[in-house]
């Protein structure tokens, strides 16, 4: 395309510059950083005015020219364009072990990164991303602020396998870009698709979907899901499909039939809402017909006081993807109605194998989160860094020789309490005893 495009300027240069051109007694040269280049197309002196083709310029500086048909359009993107300065691996390592969650926990084994220009404004963002195994990694951004140096502006678990900063997707003023993630575990595998976005500083996702999914799991549960989307930019709409089918205990021949479901999505200013769902099917025993009005929930979290079991499908026989935890606080990403009762689709916090913690729960089953409810959350809590910890199993054995400083914030579940001390769960199976009274519980919307 960019060959194309450049042939398109040249010829509208000479057809431009017919009539109207005044030639210099010698040919202009063109001098870019002390050598000189010779375009296809010379450099002309047009009513008093020196004019030369762009594209030799930009790319004898090492930028890219290409023509955006959507947005009738040259685009100039240079990877050495002056307005910010690249930084070694060393150096992003060095950030992020500051501003991170993890601090030294990090693999940068696995540290990739580029630099990029999310919101067209002066300074461009570090985007960058770390490989820790087959479903885990860490996904960052850093911006400039004020002072020029650079700030975390999100930290995501994610396992990025694919980023696109060069195609976004434009609408009401947002570059849209597309990013690939994997999660999963022991017999499942997800890659899902993202659509990201800095406004303000912010980071924002504007919609999520499945690409691929395929669980081995459960003998005679076994099942994958292929899915896509597309940006109709004349209708400013998104359409996406996904479609599911049983499988056989290879798990890998399909078995039975197919239901596909497809989802016209509107953006109402920040992310994609549900317009409108049509499902073309033949039904496998498996999987009954779920019919769903998507209903914008009105709240992000709740709270889980009892028991529960988290499901693969909202309806009462789905399959269990895993058990949640009493006086859990759990994160709200969807609110459906299936025959007349409403579901939420959640996120739950884990501590062993980051698999699983997504599914569908009766919103009947929750209550709001509210002030009174703070300190019974059990799941989570955070425990700050410096905070003195006792890494021993049972309390008896708590003593203040023992005593060590947590050396980053760490979530967990509050799994016991004893004579003011409580028990913190964490990720990775890691037991830990500190004092009750520096246990951080989250805090209810006003």
């Amino acid at each position: 395309m960019k060959k194309k495009w450049a042939s398109i300027v040249s010829a509208v240069i000479l057809v431009g510059i017919l009539a109207s051109v005044a030639f210099a007694d010698s040919p202009i040269k063109l001098i870019v950083n002390g050598q000189e280049i010779k375009p296809d197309v010379a450099p002309q002196i047009i009513n008093g005015r020196t004019m030369i083709p762009i594209r030799w310029v930009a790319e004898a500086l090492g930028a890219d020219v290409l023509w955006d048909e959507h947005a009738n359009a040259v685009r100039i993107n240079s990877s050495q364009c002056p307005i910010y300065k690249p930084l070694s691996k060393e150096q992003i390592e060095t950030i992020i072990q500051t501003q991170g969650k993890h601090k030294d926990s990090y693999y940068f084994d696995g540290l990739s990164y580029d630099f990029v220009n999310m919101d067209d404004d002066a300074d461009w963002e570090i985007v960058a991303k770390i490989d820790g195994a087959v479903h885990l990694g860490n996904f960052f951004i850093f911006d400039k602020d004020s002072s020029g140096d650079y700030k975390l502006i999100t930290e995501q678990e994610w396992k990025v396998e694919e980023w696109d900063f060069r195609n976004p997707i434009e609408i009401d003023g947002n570059k849209l870009f597309k990013l690939v993630t994997r999660t999963g575990g022991t017999g499942l595998d997800i890659f899902n698709a993202h659509l990201v976005y800095l406004k303000e500083s912010n980071f924002l996702e504007a919609w999520q979907g499945t690409l691929f999914e395929r669980s081995v799991m459960l003998s005679g549960a076994y099942y994958k899901k292929v899915g896509s989307y597309q940006f109709d930019a004349e209708g400013e709409r998104l359409y996406a499909w996904e479609t599911t089918c049983q499988l056989e205990r290879d798990g890998l021949t399909p078995k039975g039939e197919f239901k596909t479901t497809a989802t016209v999505y509107l953006f109402d200013g920040q992310k994609f809402i549900a317009d409108k769902v049509t499902t073309k099917e033949k039904i496998a025993d498996e999987i009954p017909y779920l019919g769903m009005r998507h209903i914008e929930p009105e709240y992000q979290v709740r709270f889980v006081e009892n028991e529960l079991d988290l499901l693969f499908l909202p309806y009462d026989n789905a399959r269990v993807q895993r058990k949640i935890m009493p006086n859990t606080l759990v994160q709200v990403n969807d609110l459906v109605e299936v025959e007349n009762e409403c579901w939420l689709y959640v996120t739950v916090p884990v501590y062993d194998t980051p698999m699983n913690m997504k599914g569908w729960i009766k919103e009947s089953d929750t209550v709001p989160f509210t002030k009174d409810k703070e300190r019974k959350v059990q799941s989570d809590v955070t425990i700050k860094a410096g905070t003195l910890i006792y890494e021993v199993w049972n309390f008896a054995d708590i003593s203040e020789d023992l005593a060590q400083e947590l050396r980053s914030d760490t979530r967990g579940r509050l799994s016991e309490k004893r004579e003011g001390f409580a028990r913190i769960s964490a990720p990775g199976g890691w037991e830990f005893w500190v004092k009750e009274k520096y246990i951080v519980f989250p805090k209810a919307q006003q």
